[in-house]
């Protein structure tokens, strides 16, 4: 079975650690914040590396992971 998904709205320091805590367990982690993915991106990609940036529409909306998730 696919490991779930986990959406994550807001990047803040609650948004910011579930990520971390997340993705240190190997889980996939899309999050998304108000601001531009491209401001998020280096904050993500900082705090909790292997989260995937995305807007909070993408997020709410359930793009699918492979638009943003590089093939394996």
């Amino acid at each position: 079975m696919a490991k779930p998904i986990i959406g994550i709205l807001g990047a803040g320091k609650l948004g910011s650690t579930l990520a971390r805590i997340g993705t240190s367990r190997d889980l996939p982690i899309m999050i998304g914040s108000t601001h531009a993915v491209s401001d998020l991106k280096w904050v993500i990609d900082t705090l909790a590396p292997g989260a995937i940036s995305a807007t909070s529409a993408d997020v709410v909306k359930k793009k699918p992971m492979s638009s943003y998730w590089p093939s394996r």
